[in-house]
């Protein structure tokens, strides 16, 4: 595991509306992306020590079918920024900055240690790690 990136900006993403609290971001049903299908993510982590919670009415495994699913419901997601600026410039989406700090989050890197010395796979983390800083 390699650190790779902290993203310190997190955005939901609606269809429309004016800005808002937590207490109203909280009222919206939430679209959650979780590989695994559970219907939480680290957003849950970070409400539950703030004793709170949302209603996660959707649990998809991808981020393919997160614009489509919020431009055509009253859902929220709650995102990395980049994530949501990428769903909102395609997309009848609006971003709103979180109403609550909340800390970094860490993006890393895994791979197998056998490919530590292999210079394709070194080549495509370079790839990876030149991309992602670039944007």
């Amino acid at each position: 595991m390699r650190p790779h990136h902290e993203d310190r900006s997190r955005a939901a993403i609606l269809r429309a509306g004016p800005g808002f609290d937590l207490k109203a971001l909280l009222s919206f049903p939430h679209l959650v992306v979780s590989a695994g299908g559970a219907r939480t993510a680290i957003f849950d982590s970070l409400l539950a020590q703030r004793g709170l919670t949302r209603q996660a009415l959707v649990s998809v495994s991808s981020f393919s079918a997160v614009p489509q699913l919020l431009e055509r419901t009253d859902m929220v997601g709650v995102f990395a920024r980049r994530i949501a600026t990428v769903f909102a410039d395609g997309f009848a989406l609006q971003i709103r900055p979180l109403p609550a700090k909340l800390p970094a989050l860490r993006h890393v890197m895994l791979w197998h240690a056998r490919s530590d010395r292999d210079p394709k796979h070194a080549w495509l983390r370079r790839q990876l790690r030149e991309t992602c800083d670039s944007i």
